[in-house]
């Protein structure tokens, strides 16, 4: 191989970990080609390449604690191929257990000037320390049965850990707030997914809703069509007479998902955006509530004058984003309002969505730009599920039922793995909706 033949591979977990690659990058020589990943993509890219696809693989976590078992699946999988594996870390990190004995640390900056014999010239052995095995009840003690389990264990794959969208906090999370930073950003895919995966997580044998929909965009919105739903003129009515929406009326407009799900769509003819205000809000979202334990709220891509009051219910505001200026322009203005308003920063996290892992060598540094106008780093980056996730919403299919394999159904699926179940004992909620007093 020539210095000009170099085809490397980065993996990349969040903005200091840009911040570290981009610096040895800046003195790396020799780069023929390069892909850019991130740590959440890379364990799928690894499994299917080629054993000589790459010839150096960069990986830079950010938080070791919280991405451990996810770097160690990345490593044992790049591992395996053809290539030279070099973890990047800070002067301070400690190396993670557990981690493959080939690959191998570079501590910076500052880094090497050269190709990647400066590179493995400066590098050394991970010197991981070994998986510790989990505790064991004593009666599993005894003969060679604790050997066995340390053995299996050791020989099972890494899991890849959950996000860390919902985790922080001390409330439990009851109202999920969606919303677009532009048109088209895939919010309402989003928003939609999640809720039926969410019901389904949460569904119980004894019946009603464990997750009630709401559709706010109220002149273009998409949810019914999303799932195959007739948009009824009683969310219409409901919207006419918002002062005098009672649960009854409210129940009426909903429209079951099996399993647990209840959806209550836009109206099916043009209503004026004032046609909900302030204390319309609060009234839909009491239903919403009395209906099921956990509401998910797909808002339209404006702001509104109810904004406000769902950024403020919200225990977790999900702003959807994509990789160009229109979303970052926009991001930034609903990242600015938010700070106005005070809103708790644990309360809000920021999705970049269809962050495809070959999307081009700039990848990185359009990611890195856009973070820093926000402020913040995306606190996860969606697959591009690509015709299959079309094909679904055009055809009314959630992900779930349509195309589980997909990257992103798969990805959706683990957020919902994630968010943690309020702790309401077994009763149906969905019969106090006739009881609310608006």
């Amino acid at each position: 191989m020539t210095l000009s033949e170099l085809k490397i591979c980065t993996v990349a977990d969040g903005l200091e970990a840009v911040l570290r690659l981009a610096g040895l990058l800046a003195r790396l020589q020799g780069v023929a080609s390069r892909i850019d990943l991130q740590l959440s993509e890379a364990l799928a890219v690894f499994a299917e390449s080629d054993s000589d696809r790459f010839d150096l693989i960069l990986v830079a976590p950010a938080d070791l604690t919280r991405s451990a078992d996810s770097l160690r699946g990345v490593l044992g999988k790049a591992s395996r191929l053809n290539a030279e594996v070099l973890v990047i870390l800070p002067e301070t990190a400690a190396i993670p257990a557990g981690l493959p004995a080939s690959v191998r640390v570079l501590v910076g900056p500052p880094f090497p000037k050269g190709g990647m014999d400066a590179l493995l010239a400066v590098a050394r052995p991970v010197e991981s320390p070994p998986l510790a095995a989990p505790d064991m009840p004593p009666a599993l003690r005894k003969g060679g049965i604790l050997r066995r389990f340390r053995k299996s264990a050791e020989a099972a794959p890494a899991q890849a850990p959950v996000s860390g969208l919902f985790v922080g906090g001390s409330t439990p999370i009851e109202t999920i707030v969606v919303q677009g930073t532009c048109g088209g950003a895939g919010a309402t895919t989003f928003a939609t997914n999640l809720a039926v995966e969410l019901a389904a997580r949460r569904a119980t044998p004894q019946g009603g809703a464990a997750v009630c929909l709401l559709d706010l965009n109220l002149q273009f919105g998409n949810v019914a069509n999303y799932l195959d739903l007739q948009e009824t003129s009683r969310v219409s009515d409901a919207y006419r007479n918002l002062s005098r929406l009672d649960g009854d009326a409210f129940l009426a407009c909903l429209q079951p998902i099996e399993p647990g799900l209840q959806v209550f769509t836009s109206p099916p003819d043009l209503v004026p955006m004032d046609a909900l205000g302030g204390s319309g809000f609060d009234r839909l979202l009491d239903c919403a509530r009395a209906v099921a334990p956990l509401v998910v709220i797909d808002m339209p891509p404006v702001l509104t004058d109810w904004s406000e009051q769902a950024f403020n219910i919200a225990d977790r505001v999900l702003c959807v984003s994509l990789l160009d200026v229109r979303a970052a322009h926009n991001a930034r203005h609903i990242a600015s309002v938010m700070k106005a308003i005070g809103l708790p920063a644990a309360r809000v996290r920021h999705i970049l969505n269809r962050a495809a892992p070959k999307r081009g060598g700039d990848l990185m540094l359009r990611v890195r730009k856009f973070e820093q106008g926000l402020g913040t780093a995306f606190d996860a980056l969606l697959s591009d599920g690509g015709a299959e996730v079309s094909t679904a919403c055009d055809l009314g299919h959630s992900l779930r039922k349509a195309c589980p394999a997909n990257p992103l159904a798969r990805e959706i699926h683990r957020l919902a793995q994630s968010v943690p179940a309020r702790r309401i004992g077994a009763q149906d909620l969905s019969a106090e909706v006739s009881d609310v007093d608006l």
